[in-house]
């Protein structure tokens, strides 16, 4: 492409891809029960570009003609200390030949740390169908009721 000195260039002129996806928070405290896992109902929705989900809602649905390769990231963080265990985990619910059964076989992953406000942060990529869906849990052993917020994304990167 050739500018020309002088010449002005526009956001029309420009071609942005469109992005198709969320973003989701979970602004109010959540109460996470030591030793029962708990789905992430998002009460916060700053994108939702195609409708995958409907607020208070813990399932995240791939809509029709959105099926791909998705970038997953979530971050959860516990309100206070945690003398247990903390768990992070995304259940995938896919019609796709060799992946996890739905719900029985979720990505765990342990959430380090024991004190208070401490965060984990996770990301996977993983192809997904139109009409697949997932869940993001949280799952703690402190001995007590702790609190969570939480954050996700979840993009179209390819097909």
């Amino acid at each position: 492409m050739t500018i020309l000195a002088g010449a002005k260039i526009l956001a029309s002129d420009m071609y942005v891809p469109t992005r198709h996806g969320i973003l989701l928070r979970r602004v109010a405290a959540l109460s996470c029960t030591s030793g029962v896992t708990v789905n992430i109902p998002w009460d916060t929705e700053d994108e939702d570009t195609d409708n995958y989900i409907t607020v208070s809602s813990t399932t995240v649905t791939i809509p029709t003609g959105l099926g791909g390769l998705y970038n997953i990231t979530y971050r959860i963080k516990m309100s206070g200390p945690v003398t247990g265990r903390c768990f992070s985990e995304l259940q995938v619910t896919t019609a796709i030949t060799g992946w996890n059964a739905p719900n029985t076989d979720p990505w765990r992953q342990e959430m380090p740390g024991a004190s208070a406000g401490d965060a984990y942060m996770a990301s996977i990529s993983v192809p997904l169908l139109a009409g697949d869906s997932f869940i993001t849990a949280v799952r703690q052993t402190s001995g007590g009721a702790l609190n969570a917020t939480a954050w996700l994304s979840a993009h179209l990167s390819g097909v």
